[in-house]
């Protein structure tokens, strides 16, 4: 063989074995950058990471902030296991025209009191004579209006609806008069059924009226300028305690506008140490 075919494979070889190793050198190259790309990633995850923790570290750590969770301070009342049952009565009176010249509608209600039957009745029979009474005086005006009627009177409504109020030692069913919205109270001990006055529970009146005055105080740019010496004078028109508040009621016109209807004042038992001589539970 020529010499120069000789140097010709040898030169061959040669660049093969060259571009050999720079494809080994460039995948070698191509492994360590990506292996050194994945470090700095990892790296760069874990500063996140340690970077969010310790913020997070920060915030709880900040003075002022609250990391608790929020918790009612104060216990709920327990309330007696009492409920209220309402029989509706409903009689309307005609015009000789067949038109309705007088609806009455009254809620007439009763209480429901779990494992106590005795104070359930004595109750009842003091709801039964009082809501009695409103319906056959509601009838008597009723008929009495009937027998004056004529074409320019307008039909008349009148409505009583009742609700409760409930706290640890009274209850109380409040009847409202849907015709003028005035509110009338009947309030029963839960210890013997009998009825009771705010006077029957209240140790100091005199603390009593300048606790009122001062929450009403609370109201005043509703209220009418003179409506500390109602309150002062009269206290409340009716109330009610509900869980540990004592309501002050106001019937429509007599501290406030008509148009504003029955105002209530609400006052907490923590207010009332001293003046009201009952357990709010």
């Amino acid at each position: 063989m020529k010499k120069s075919n000789l140097t010709l494979i040898f030169i061959t070889i040669l660049l093969f074995i060259l571009v050999v190793i720079s494809i080994l050198i460039f995948n070698d190259l191509g492994q360590k950058s990506k292996t050194t790309g994945s470090l700095e990633t990892s790296a760069h995850d874990e500063i996140s990471e340690s970077s969010e923790n310790d913020s997070s570290n920060a915030n709880t750590d900040k003075p002022g902030s609250d990391t608790s969770t929020d918790t009612d301070s104060e216990q709920d009342v327990i309330l007696p296991d009492i409920s209220l049952s309402v029989q509706t009565f409903e009689k309307s009176f005609t015009t000789k025209e067949g038109t309705v010249g007088y609806n009455i509608t009254v809620d007439k209600p009763s209480v429901v009191y779990a494992g106590n039957t005795a104070v359930q009745d004595t109750i009842n029979s003091q709801l039964t004579t009082a809501f009695d009474k409103i319906t056959s005086d509601a009838l008597t005006f009723a008929e009495f209006e009937m027998q004056s009627w004529n074409d320019t009177m307008q039909p008349t409504q009148f409505t009583i609806v009742c609700t409760m109020e409930l706290s640890a030692e009274i209850v109380t069913i409040k009847a409202t008069d849907l015709s003028n919205g005035t509110v009338t109270g009947y309030h029963f001990r839960l210890s013997d059924g009998s009825s009771v006055t705010l006077n029957d529970i209240t140790a100091d009146m005199s603390g009593l009226k300048a606790a009122a005055v001062v929450f009403a105080s609370d109201m005043k740019d509703t209220l009418e300028g003179s409506y500390s010496t109602y309150i002062t004078s009269n206290l409340c028109d009716d109330w009610y305690i509900s869980k540990r508040n004592l309501v002050l009621l106001y019937q429509p016109g007599k501290i406030a506008p008509a148009t504003m209807g029955v105002i209530e004042i609400e006052i907490p038992s923590s207010s009332l140490s001293g003046i009201l001589n009952i357990n709010f539970g």
